[in-house]
């Protein structure tokens, strides 16, 4: 190996231990999930407004990450400043974020984008798709949580008639 990929290695290796330190709860998991398919759409529909308006993919993805402030964008911030450094490619960051976000919405729009700068392929349909897919997941998601909500409630108040007085 060369000193560069020694480098790398390294410093993967460094980031894989130190994210694995940070232990979450399985609420705190599905709180943060949430809010990253939450903010999901609209970072897909930020960069195809950019690359519409004449942005490169490189330039849209860098202005939503830096004037954006919520979990997706620092996650996206974090890739952006990896592939920029020079210390993994675009495409491994942008995997890369895909895989820790833990969202099938943005797996598929890190899998598809890298696709598509591969090959060349256009991508203002293909990220209007994939917005309003993320747009029903989260619909959907968020309509099977507030469903779950009465029976929650139900059985604390059928557990609260049985406790003697």
């Amino acid at each position: 190996d060369s000193p560069q990929e020694a480098c790398k290695k390294c410093f993967w290796r460094f980031a894989w231990e130190s994210e694995g330190r940070r232990v979450l709860s399985h609420r705190q998991k599905e709180a943060y999930e949430l809010a990253l398919e939450r903010h999901a759409p609209e970072m897909i529909d930020a960069l195809a407004l950019g690359m519409r308006a004449g942005m490169s993919f490189e330039r849209a993805f860098r202005s939503y990450c830096f004037r954006f402030d919520d979990e997706l964008a620092l996650l996206c911030r974090q890739a952006c400043l990896k592939w920029e450094s020079g210390l993994v490619s675009r495409d491994d960051a942008l995997l890369e974020l895909g895989m820790r976000s833990g969202v099938a919405s943005l797996e598929r729009f890190a899998s598809n984008v890298v696709r598509c700068l591969r090959f060349g392929s256009p991508m203002n349909r293909m990220l209007e798709a994939l917005a309003s897919e993320a747009r029903g997941c989260y619909r959907a998601k968020m309509e099977e949580k507030v469903a779950k909500a009465p029976v929650k409630m139900l059985v604390q108040l059928r557990c609260s008639y049985c406790q003697p007085c």
